[in-house]
């Protein structure tokens, strides 16, 4: 290993011992351990030698880590169904204002304004604080905008990301609170964030900065589910983000990177782990850093060929697909129709002209009988 190479120890990977390459350890519960970024389960550290469950967390009996106890502000209790704790879908996306009146909380329905002054101040006895907007569908009387998934009367607590919905965080609804001390949603605060300032000023890196701003302003430092940045949380344990092609043991790490555009949900889809690599879904080709449908360009287009299995065919060349069906060189499949190109060549789907060359230097442009102008691409 050359001398100005290091390992991303944030990452939690370390020298191998050939010298040349790094390598991550990943520990279960109870095997030996040398630092917390080798314990594989959610919320677990390296303590005693050993990876053990972080306090305020016990064994779930299937390899992880699960909370000893869902807390609420106040000391309320999340909001149970038939004993199964409900759990929510939370989009920070809008902010709502928060007006108290002695002992009363109202939620109101705005943005908070910039100056409150301008808009003739604010009565004696109100306060006002950012609260995100929350409860969906039977809450819009009280909340801004319907940005969660809990019952009227509650609000979601976000615990952590969720994975298949960037921008969307995981956590479980607690009764709508009047302003009160912080609590962490799950596990114990970090001893540099008690009572009663609370803070996150020494908060280490194993731990977050939580603040439930429809409850307090005041902020604490609680204990993340996975201490590597790379790891995602997902059925109580920690795995690794993979992309398209990486290993993988569940879908849930497997993260798409989709263009700006808002794509049509039919035309789309989320990779998967298919024998233990991410990968699209039959039917799909990954393109522009998510897995969209393929469809011919060419041919009569449509739907590419299928065997008697119902998977595609995939073709080098037109030789390759059965008569009647041309190669697509874009998607790589057997498509129905003729080729109308000269031979050696095929179609791409793309016209041309005069004015409007082929996008491939090496395509030509080609006339029809009919006079149609396409790019027709030399097949190898």
């Amino acid at each position: 290993m050359r001398s100005n190479c290091e390992c991303p120890s944030k990452f939690g990977y370390s020298a191998a011992p050939d010298g040349k390459s790094c390598r991550r350890l990943r520990r279960r519960l109870k095997e030996k351990c040398t630092s917390d970024l080798e314990c594989s389960a959610a919320f677990s550290e390296c303590a005693t030698g050993g990876c053990r469950c972080k306090p305020g967390f016990q064994r779930d009996g299937d390899g992880g880590c699960k909370p000893i106890k869902y807390q609420c502000v106040g000391g309320q209790s999340p909001l149970m169904k038939r004993d199964k704790l409900i759990t929510c879908s939370l989009q920070q996306a809008r902010f709502s204002r928060l007006r108290k009146l002695d002992n009363d909380t109202e939620i109101l329905e705005g943005p908070v304004p910039e100056n409150p002054e301008e808009n003739g101040g604010q009565p004696d006895g109100y306060q006002i604080m950012d609260v995100t907007a929350s409860p969906a569908g039977a809450n819009s009387t009280q909340f801004a905008d319907v940005q969660d998934t809990c019952d009227f009367g509650h609000y979601c607590v976000a615990v952590f990301d969720d994975p298949q919905k960037p921008g969307y965080y995981q956590g479980f609804c607690c009764p709508n609170p009047t302003p009160r001390e912080p609590v962490c949603p799950v596990g114990e605060p970090h001893s540099s964030s008690q009572m009663p300032s609370y803070g996150c000023a020494g908060c280490p890196d194993d731990h977050y900065c939580h603040r439930d701003t429809v409850s307090t302003e005041k902020e604490i430092c609680c204990p993340k589910p996975c201490v590597s940045l790379e790891d995602l949380y997902f059925d109580g344990q920690c795995y690794p983000m993979a992309y398209n092609g990486d290993s993988c043991f569940v879908d849930e790490q497997c993260v798409s990177q989709p263009a700006q555009n808002a794509q049509d949900p039919s035309e789309t889809a989320k990779l998967r782990c298919l024998q233990s690599i991410c990968a699209c879904p039959p039917g799909f080709s990954y393109t522009d850093g998510e897995c969209k449908r393929i469809e011919c360009r060419v041919g009569l287009r449509g739907e590419p060929a299928v065997d008697r299995l119902g998977n595609l065919i995939r073709c080098a060349r037109s030789s390759d697909c059965s008569q009647g069906s041309i190669c697509d060189p874009t998607g790589r499949v057997c498509c129905k129709g003729m080729n109308r190109c000269p031979a050696g060549h095929v179609e791409t789907g793309e016209s041309c002209g005069l004015a409007s060359p082929c996008s491939s230097l090496d395509d030509i442009c080609h006339k029809t009988i009919k006079g149609i102008r396409m790019c027709c691409r030399p097949e190898a």
